[in-house]
Formats: structure tokens, sequence, C-alpha cells
């Protein structure tokens, strides 16, 4: 089964639904929030950690350099 762990520290999640956005416009968005989500849950990982995004979204299926534009850039900040 699945491993939940709840001890994890909260963090801004801003960033993971920017890239949330990006990926839903490439038909990514369930893979990525799959990805991210056992990271989070599971792990304890930080939404607002962009390397964890990266991550994420690398295992999506996304392009990491992409990904990273788009978090450094102000792309999807106000959808």
């Amino acid at each position: 089964g699945n491993k939940f762990s709840w001890n994890g520290l909260c963090s801004s999640a801003m960033d993971s639904l920017r890239l949330v956005l990006w990926a839903q416009t490439l038909g990514k968005n369930e893979e990525f929030m799959a990805a991210l989500g056992w990271r989070h849950h599971g792990e304890d990982q930080q939404l607002a950690n962009h390397q964890v995004l990266l991550d994420a979204a690398e295992e999506a299926g996304l392009d990491r350099q992409e990904a990273k534009k788009v978090l450094d850039s102000g792309s999807f900040r106000k959808e």
C-alpha cells in the first residue's frame, strides 16, 4: 500500500501550482501531480523546493530545463 506521512513542513505551493498549469498545457498535469504528490505526502518534501519540483517534472516526462524556465519566469502567476 501507499505510505503517507503528515510530518512534513508546510511551504508555499505557488510554484508547484504554476508548474501544474504549465504541465496542463502539455497534457501532463496528472503525471506531474502524481510525481509531486508522493514526494510531498510520502517523503515530506516541500512544494516550494525547486529541486523537488524539477525532479517531479522530469519523472512526469516533462523537460526539466523548460520547467526551470517557467519557475525562473513570472509565467502562470496570474492564472
